[in-house]
């Protein structure tokens, strides 16, 4: 059984009764029984399952860091691409304010003034449109009433078998499998 390819771990399941008859240590027993055999309490497991978690997080939060910056750059080019047009097409007006007495330092105040009102709206807008999207967003809790995901998502795929299923223990929680 343990032969077959596929097969990368099997969870065992220490029930009440082998404790209470006194037996050896089930760890010294699975050892015996599978010569070879990588023994691991459920602690180390979880362990081993919390720092691959943390790994697989690290690297999509790397990667949202990178996209963000991008997009962040992207946005700051287009903001100054669209003032400049804007003010290019403004010339014969500001132009036409200076030619009746406006000083530039009026005229600065002014741009200045509009551009920080724009931005403020513009930001308020996407700032309500982002909200109200995320209202739309279906949320669907679980038992505990929590909207995430209540077993972890596996990048491997499992093999199918009647002999393939995990048994869970006590002392190692095991995720179903899908």
């Amino acid at each position: 059984m343990l032969g077959a390819t596929g097969y990368f771990r099997i969870d065992v399941r220490i029930g009440t009764a082998s404790a209470a008859s006194g037996s050896s240590d089930p760890a010294a027993l699975i050892r015996q029984a599978v010569p070879g055999a990588q023994v691991r309490s459920g602690d180390e497991v979880r362990e081993e399952e919390a720092r691959q978690a943390v790994a697989e997080a690290k690297d999509t939060l790397e990667l949202v860091t990178v996209f963000l910056a991008v997009a962040v750059g992207a946005a700051v080019l287009v903001a100054t691409s669209t003032f400049r047009i804007v003010f290019a097409r403004r010339v014969r007006q500001l132009a036409l304010l200076r030619a009746i007495g406006a000083t530039p330092r009026r005229l600065a105040a002014a741009l200045v003034a509009e551009g920080a009102v724009v931005g403020l709206l513009a930001g308020a807008t996407g700032v309500l449109a982002a909200w109200g999207c995320g209202l739309l967003v279906p949320q669907s809790p679980d038992d505990s009433g929590t909207t995430c995901p209540s077993r972890p998502i596996s990048r491997r795929p499992r093999p199918r078998s009647p002999c393939s299923a995990p048994v869970s223990s006590r002392s190692s929680r095991s995720w179903p499998r899908p």
